[in-house]
């Protein structure tokens, strides 16, 4: 495997760029809905059969199909309104980077148990317990709640930064996978204002699909007692997939802008706005 160095778009990237990005990652779902929802109930499966034989071993087989899925699904964009049975097409792209994949998946479960260890080991250095119990849940403060909360976020944030465009760089440009997490974290310092913007729309609707479900949780337990949870949780589980479906719509968009591609035909001819989308089904 060769190791193709990526060329960034020299263009600035500004906060409009990243609402761009949030628009046409929903133009493009409604595009890859199908391969998305597909592949959504067969990861589910698995992790079923894998969590049958040990539940512990649901996160390791996340950590080789994350990037897999990731890789699948940004092909499937790719090859969007190009070809009659993107499904099929998409899995053969993937298939032929697989190993580069499986050791991306390595990497980032390493680096994800580093940071894990450094978000653990700050705790015990401000005297707060690393396992949270019931008790300690119900009797803790505004301030060790929020203190915890930016905690995670902020030792979770390299792995995330490393991510974003490293299954694409495998997959499209044959990149050796240390060196795509390297040339991931670069892309998103430099369009940070971009990503900044995009991750607040996100956090947004995700704020909106949990005032929804607390609505029809409120809702059925006033007309219906308790026997429609299944149904809520159902609900509530069909707008996360979708919303994580736009994300990695997004996340493509992204991709297409950050880095210059010369063998993709449906790349955006850089507006300065950032705006332009993919034609909605």
């Amino acid at each position: 495997m060769s190791d193709n160095i990526p060329q960034f778009n020299p263009q600035p990237f500004t906060w409009k760029h990243g609402k761009g990005w949030f628009d046409a990652g929903i133009q493009i779902f409604l595009r890859v809905k199908k391969q998305w929802f597909v592949a959504c109930i067969l990861v589910g499966l698995l992790m079923v059969l894998v969590g049958g034989i040990n539940p512990q071993l649901m996160s390791v087989a996340m950590v080789f199909v994350a990037p897999v899925l990731t890789a699948y699904m940004m092909n499937c964009c790719r090859l969007a309104g190009q070809t009659a049975n993107p499904t099929s097409t998409g899995w053969q792209a993937v298939g032929a980077q697989l190993a580069p994949l499986l050791v991306l998946g390595v990497l980032s479960g390493l680096l994800s148990v580093l940071f894990s260890y450094v978000h653990d080991q700050i705790l015990l250095a401000y005297g707060l317990p690393v396992v949270l119990t019931e008790e300690l849940v119900k009797n803790m403060s505004g301030r060790e709640s929020l203190f915890r909360a930016l905690l995670s976020l902020l030792t979770q944030l390299p792995v995330v930064v490393a991510l974003a465009f490293a299954p694409a760089l495998i997959l499209f440009h044959q990149t050796l996978p240390f060196k795509a997490m390297q040339y991931s974290a670069v892309a998103v310092l430099r369009t940070w204002k971009a990503f900044m913007a995009l991750t607040l729309l996100f956090m947004l609707l995700f704020f909106a699909i949990l005032m929804v479900a607390s609505l029809l949780f409120s809702l059925m337990m006033t007309l219906a007692g308790g026997i429609h949870a299944m149904m809520i949780n159902v609900v509530v589980l069909f707008l996360l997939v979708t919303a994580g479906g736009m994300g990695l719509g997004a996340q493509y968009q992204a991709y297409t802008e950050v880095f210059v591609t010369e063998d993709e035909p449906d790349k955006p001819n850089g507006n300065d706005d950032g705006t332009e989308v993919y034609a909605e089904i």
